[in-house]
């Protein structure tokens, strides 16, 4: 999980917006609506970093740090420019709230009017890898019950000495609960019917070759007669989907947006004493 993801978890969120808000205080005293200077300090730092340790639950590394900094210097850029637009009351507790119904009036000027089957198909075809179907395939198997013999790894290796012998899979083996014959079906099914492991054990088995695997019922011999490869369900199937996640990074390309012509405007002064935390901040800011 990303260090900005991480921070709108609840409990780091708070853990870090003590320790801001402690130095935002100590940092602009009244003066937070008048400027665009944002001066990053080690009163700031500290504040920030006190935080996002309790919330991480140990020292985070420059890295993080500069990170969490970068998403407090967005936040107070989305803050001033709440207070700006009047979107405060006077009440200090609401400052997450004022971020948060910014960041929401930048997002509501991505441009989710008029969307059509054609911008949809658009999205789903440069986000193909999202949407693809799981690859399936179907097998026959015989089967070799842990309960019916004292070593049924031995006795599926014996069924599948027959079968390369000449003998007919069908009907060879033990009775199973699902069956012999297991239409198509993707890994997840069989590792459902199976048990963890057997779908990784037929991957790279070509369709009419034979191989055997253990399962948590015992041991199969296993024929792979068919595969299907991963597809792309049509738009009409998965229309919704698309549609709630094209608007989703519409929303969130305007907001970056909305951030970007903010941070344009500011003046950003660091006055941070350790050289490898400006640097890092200096990639990310």
């Amino acid at each position: 999980m990303g260090i900005r993801a991480l921070l709108r978890e609840p409990l780091v969120h708070f853990s870090v917006l003590g320790g801001l808000l402690f130095a935002v205080n100590l940092w602009l005293g009244d003066d937070l609506q008048e400027g665009s200077v944002v001066v990053v300090d080690q009163a700031w730092v500290a504040g920030v970093q006190a935080g996002l340790g309790r919330g991480l639950g140990r020292a985070p590394t420059t890295e993080e740090l500069a990170e969490a900094l970068s998403a407090a210097v967005d936040d107070e850029l989305l803050f001033r420019e709440g207070l700006a637009l009047g979107l405060d009351r006077g009440d200090p507790i609401v400052r997450r709230r004022l971020i948060q119904k910014t960041r929401f009036l930048h997002e509501d000027r991505a441009d989710l009017e008029g969307v059509s089957d054609e911008k949809l198909a658009a999205y789903l075809a440069d986000h193909s890898e999202r949407y693809l179907g799981a690859a399936r395939l179907s097998l026959t198997h015989a089967f070799a019950a842990t309960d019916r013999h004292d070593d049924p790894e031995a006795k599926a290796a014996g069924l599948l000495a027959e079968l390369r012998a000449g003998g007919a899979l069908e009907g060879l083996g033990d009775p199973f609960p699902h069956g012999q014959r297991i239409g198509l079906r993707t890994p997840a099914d069989l590792e459902a019917l199976f048990g963890q492991g057997f779908a990784a054990g037929l991957v790279g088995v070509g369709v009419g070759e034979t191989v055997s695997l253990r399962s948590s019922y015992g041991w199969h011999v296993v024929r792979v007669e068919e595969r299907e490869a991963a597809s792309l369900p049509p738009l009409a199937l998965i229309r919704a989907r698309v549609e709630r996640d094209r608007a989703e990074e519409l929303r969130e390309r305007a907001a970056k947006a909305g951030l970007e012509r903010l941070r344009e405007g500011a003046q950003l002064v660091l006055e941070v004493e350790d050289e490898g935390l400006r640097a890092a901040l200096q990639e990310v800011l």
